[in-house]
């Protein structure tokens, strides 16, 4: 069923990226898929970098895509790279992170711990994204989600102690 259901919102989706410099070489920054697991990105929750939201909210369930996306709409990549890279190597994201926006990050002359990533950060440029939408989840789905969180969460103290 790759690829046929309707274009609209959904609230969750899980997909594998790829990102790519707009080099000759197409030289490749980020892979997903060589990830332990896939990215998973709720929808309208104010994700660093909103360009993702727009792309993945275009495609269908199944479809692979590429998509090139302009300076001004990949600026804050370098940071959300690092995190990412930083989550799937079981660190904590946060951990040397100044306290501050990514534009204002980009002032300060300091090392976000890659040296691609840094030198990105320097000097931003447009950014190529191979984005494979491997489900989304329905509202429904997602609700029912919230439900179990919730339900698990206000009974953890009782499981807890017990």
């Amino acid at each position: 069923m790759s690829g046929e259901c309707e274009l609209s919102c959904f609230p969750q989706a899980t997909f594998h990226y790829r990102t790519l410099l707009c080099d000759d070489n197409r030289t490749l920054l980020d892979d997903s898929s060589t990830r332990e697991k896939p990215m998973e990105l709720i929808i309208g929750k104010k994700f660093k970098l909103p360009v993702w939201e727009t792309i993945i909210c275009s495609m269908r369930e199944g479809e692979v895509a590429e998509f090139l996306c302009d300076t001004s709409h990949v600026v804050d990549y370098p940071q959300v790279s690092r995190s990412l890279r930083r989550i799937a190597a079981g660190e904590d994201p946060r951990d040397g992170q100044r306290h501050c926006c990514g534009g204002i990050a980009q002032l300060h002359d300091h090392s976000l711990g890659y040296m691609d990533l840094d030198v990105l950060q320097k000097d931003p440029q447009p950014l190529i994204f191979v984005i494979t939408l491997l489900k989304v989840m329905s509202f429904k789905e997602h609700q029912a989600a919230i439900l179990i969180a919730s339900l698990f969460f206000n009974l953890w103290p009782y499981i807890k102690y017990r």
